[in-house]
C-alpha cells in the first residue's frame, strides 16, 4: 500500500508529466528566521499572517478558476509560490509552481487536483506551525 505522498506524487506525475517530487520539506525554519532578522517573535508573527493570507489568497484562485480567468490564477500563483519561497515554506511554494504551470494550460480537472494539493500543503503549513516542536523552537 502506498504511502499518501507517494500517492500524491505518482497523481501528480499524471498530472504534471515529467519527472515531480513532493517536497517532504514544510518549512525550513532557520530559512524563515534569516528572512525576519535573526528575530524569532517575528517570525512567529510572519508564519502566522501568511498562513491567515493562505485563505485570502485561495478564494481569489477559486475565483479565477470559476471564471477561468488564466493570468488571474497565474499571478495569483506566481505571488504565493514568491513569499512561500523567500520564507522557507517549501511544500506551498511548490503546490503553487504547480497552480502556476498548470495555469497556462488550462484544463479544469487537472487544476482542481493541483489546487486539492495547494490546499493540502495549506493545512500542512498551518499544523506545521501549530505544533508544540515549533512553539519550542522559537523559545
Amino acid at each position: 500500500m502506498l504511502k499518501q505522498d507517494e500517492a500524491r506524487e505518482l497523481s501528480m506525475k499524471e498530472i504534471i508529466g515529467g519527472s515531480v517530487e513532493i517536497s517532504h520539506v514544510v518549512l525550513e525554519p532557520d530559512s524563515a528566521l534569516a528572512v525576519c532578522g535573526g528575530d524569532r517573535d517575528f517570525m512567529r508573527e510572519v508564519c502566522e499572517a501568511f498562513v491567515e493570507a493562505l485563505e485570502g489568497h485561495l478564494e481569489i484562485l477559486l475565483e479565477g478558476m470559476r471564471k477561468k480567468d488564466h493570468y488571474r490564477i497565474m499571478k495569483e500563483a506566481h505571488y504565493v509560490r514568491e513569499t512561500a519561497r523567500n520564507l522557507g515554506a517549501r511544500g506551498i511554494e511548490q503546490a503553487a509552481l504547480w497552480l502556476e504551470a498548470v495555469s497556462y494550460n488550462f484544463e479544469n480537472g487537472r487544476a482542481q487536483v493541483i489546487l486539492a494539493n495547494f490546499v493540502f500543503e495549506m493545512k500542512r503549513f498551518g499544523d506545521y506551525i501549530s505544533r508544540p516542536s515549533w512553539e519550542k523552537y522559537l523559545g
